[in-house]
């Protein structure tokens, strides 16, 4: 037989006072905890009370609002019957944890302080209208943290927000996810705001949704996926989106937007025919200037630079799947070599310009941009000095086949 045991708080707001339960008796594994009554009740699980086990935790329908605090050191564990957080409630974690077989259901609005380390290992989903706040502000101490550690992959289809109230800076947001995938489903949302400090989210995500970047945010991807070739990604002007390691997944489905930076990771992966239009935010394959390759899952992918957009390619490699169809600009840094492995096409009122400048040291080259195969340029082929004193050198390499100057080219 199951046992439920209500709070009523009249003692205290301490979970671990029986005298805050009916019959005084505070709820064990094979228990429900039921909270529920009107009014505004604020119940705190603490360090010095122990771990609280419960078959799970029931809210009431009485129309109450609930405060749960898992404060320092305190812990949760959770049984099969799991704990959902409703719409009137909110949780704040201040350096707690959540653990066991069950569930945690985000209906309401869960805090994660700046400068405390909160962790959850129980199962996690964040529901439509639902946010987890992940705090920081300026470093107040040594040591100081704003970190939520998730152990599984699970799924958003509220907000997950990385918020800076700092002003002078140092301080980071961060979301860890131990293993599995961070699913950010369609009409959920990843925000990283504030002025200042940074916002990272280490983990698999795969990106249905939308990642809002009005406060630069980093992932952390080492031998992991970023998935966002069904999602949109918004980048703020003066902010960036960068991918640190692991693949980069784009694809027709992907809707980039606003006038920041994405910087992708060093192999980026076309689930399909992507096309950079004059809205989508600057795309640094690499990053500004680590070397990169592009590849597709389907030979004969395209990439397409439409018109009034520049691509730059700086130590590039756009691989033997994927064909690139110039309609705006594309540039060739000088002291850098780029290659592109499958075809080319370089449409009326297009360019690509290959630079060059002064050497700048020992066994530097200027621009030179390889194409595997034979080409028509019925645009402009622009090879390009910037140099002062001499020495640099333009220059365009045909593996095999013909440079066709077409009519108008």
């Amino acid at each position: 037989m199951r046992h439920n045991f209500v709070w009523s708080g009249t003692n205290s707001n301490f979970w671990d006072d029986p005298l805050n339960w009916t019959s005084s008796h505070i709820p064990t594994s094979s228990e429900l905890a039921v909270i529920d009554g009107a009014g505004i009740k604020t119940i705190q699980v603490r360090s010095n009370g122990g771990t609280q086990s419960v078959r799970g935790v029931l809210f009431g329908v009485s129309g109450g609002t609930d405060n749960l605090l898992i404060s320092s050191g305190g812990i949760l564990d959770l049984g099969p019957g799991g704990m959902t957080l409703p719409k009137t409630s909110s949780m704040t974690m201040s350096g707690g944890t959540i653990q066991g077989t069950g569930t945690f259901i985000n209906q309401g609005y869960v805090v994660i302080p700046a400068n405390t380390a909160s962790a959850i290992s129980a199962g996690l989903s964040n529901a439509v209208g639902a946010t987890i706040e992940i705090q920081s502000s300026d470093v107040c101490c040594t040591g100081a943290y704003n970190i939520l550690t998730v152990a599984s992959g699970f799924t958003n289809s509220g907000t997950l927000l990385l918020r800076s109230y700092g002003t002078v800076g140092a301080g980071t947001s961060r979301l860890d996810i131990s293993s599995g995938t961070l699913t950010n489903a369609v009409g959920g949302v990843i925000q990283a705001m504030g002025t200042v400090d940074s916002a990272v989210v280490n983990g698999q995500v795969l990106n249905s949704g939308t990642i809002q970047v009005d406060r630069s945010l980093t992932i952390g991807n080492t031998g992991l996926v970023f998935d966002t070739s069904t999602g949109t990604v918004s980048i703020a002007n003066g902010m960036s989106l960068s991918v640190n390691a692991g693949s980069t997944r784009l694809g027709t489905g992907s809707i980039l937007t606003g006038s920041g930076t994405f910087n992708t990771s060093n192999t980026v992966d076309l689930a399909s025919n992507l096309t950079l239009s004059a809205t989508t935010p600057v795309l640094n394959f690499g990053g500004a200037s680590n070397a990169a390759t592009v590849n597709a899952i389907t030979p004969g992918t395209t990439l397409t630079v439409a018109s009034g957009k520049t691509l730059t390619l700086a130590n590039d490699t756009i691989g033997a799947n994927v064909n690139l169809v110039n309609q705006g600009y594309v540039v060739i840094p000088a002291n850098t070599a780029s290659a592109i492995s499958a075809g080319l096409s370089n449409a009326v009122g297009a360019t690509i310009e290959i630079q060059s400048s002064d050497v700048c040291c020992t066994g530097a080259y200027n621009g030179t941009l390889t194409v595997a195969s034979g080409f028509t340029n019925s645009g402009t082929l622009l090879l390009r000095s910037y140099g002062t004193v001499g020495a640099g050198t333009s220059r365009l390499d045909i593996s095999s086949g013909t440079l066709t100057n077409a009519v108008g080219g």
